[in-house]
């Protein structure tokens, strides 16, 4: 648990272990109670007399698999974890929040629009979070991602203003107050921070805070040779090549339409020159060239997507 390596002292009898051998937060301070006698985990059908079931369960729930995937080249698509906005900041630069339940999308942003996973209820209750996250014998996804996963809402709620966003979209459980937050936040924040008070960093995907989807799909299609890249979230190809067609009818319209024009006038004054005249003529060749292959290459991408998809679909079939 190399990327994890700041100890937690805020347990006592566990010194020497890292956090993610801990649960970040105390039994009174949890935001869901302990049941005496539940059989499923909080607020799912999943039992909790079925391990198996509940290790797949919270590996689908913290999955940034993809993600990890691309570490290196995360820098592209976004800032470092202390940049996250808290979520007031999104109101205040007009972008929308909408609730996601897959981790892959946590805070990842789409023009006017960023992705939030809400918290899930079991991560919230103490008896659970030691039994079944904080492990050793825990998958290591699960015992690394975890914390870091609850860390990203010690950024988007550090306001009453924020807190009341979360109520609004069940980010957090709609029962909890702002004193509640306050306590829990500050004993998680606590347990999250070396002896100076300084967030620990963590590795992977949360390395990093806010991403940019068409950042995140620019680097699996050209680093990783995914075609399908990050995540696509249009259903139908007119929507997936609206933007580059509107692209090429600005760079027809406008660039080359302009350009050339202007050779036209140049090359009709009598103080054009024989130099100007073999510059008009390439440029236009090289223009007529470069039209082709900016219409040809969505014909390309169209094929390629569409062989992706039903190889996809083939796959998918059972």
């Amino acid at each position: 648990m190399a990327d994890l390596p700041v100890t937690n002292t805020h347990n006592a009898t566990h010194p020497g272990l890292t956090v993610a051998f801990q649960v970040p937060f105390q039994a009174n301070t949890a935001l869901i109670p302990d049941i005496v006698g539940a059989l499923n985990v909080p607020n799912t059908t999943v039992l909790l007399s079925d391990p198996d079931a509940i290790t797949t369960f919270l590996l689908e729930e913290l999955n940034v698999d993809m993600a990890d995937s691309i570490k290196p080249y995360l820098w592209i698509a976004g800032l470092r974890f202390s940049k996250i906005r808290p979520l007031h900041r999104n109101n205040v630069i007009r972008r929308d929040i909408v609730i996601c339940e897959q981790a892959a999308l946590h805070l990842v942003s789409r023009n006017e629009v960023i992705f939030i996973k809400p918290i899930p209820h079991c991560l919230l209750q103490h008896t659970f979070y030691r039994e079944y996250v904080a492990g050793k014998t825990i998958d290591p996804k699960i015992n690394r991602r975890a914390p870091a996963f609850l860390a990203t809402y010690l950024r988007l709620i550090r306001h009453q203003s924020d807190f009341s966003i979360a109520i609004q979209f069940r980010l957090i459980p709609s029962w909890v107050t702002w004193e509640q937050w306050l306590t829990f936040s500050t004993d998680l924040e606590s347990a999250l921070s070396d002896s100076q008070g300084r967030m620990m960093s963590f590795d992977g995907r949360y390395s990093y805070g806010e991403l940019r989807l068409n950042r995140l799909n620019f680097i699996m299609r050209v680093f990783k040779g995914v075609a399908r890249g990050y995540v696509i979230l249009d259903t139908q190809y007119s929507n997936y090549f609206a933007g580059f067609f509107s692209l090429l009818v600005l760079i027809t319209a406008v660039y080359t339409s302009v350009a050339l024009s202007a050779f036209q006038v140049a090359l009709a004054s009598p103080l054009a020159t024989q130099g100007l005249n073999h510059a008009g003529f390439w440029f236009s060749i090289i223009t007529l060239f470069l039209l082709a292959a900016l219409i040809g290459l969505p014909i390309i991408w169209f094929v390629v997507a569409l062989i992706d998809n039903v190889i996809f679909a083939f796959r998918s079939r059972s």
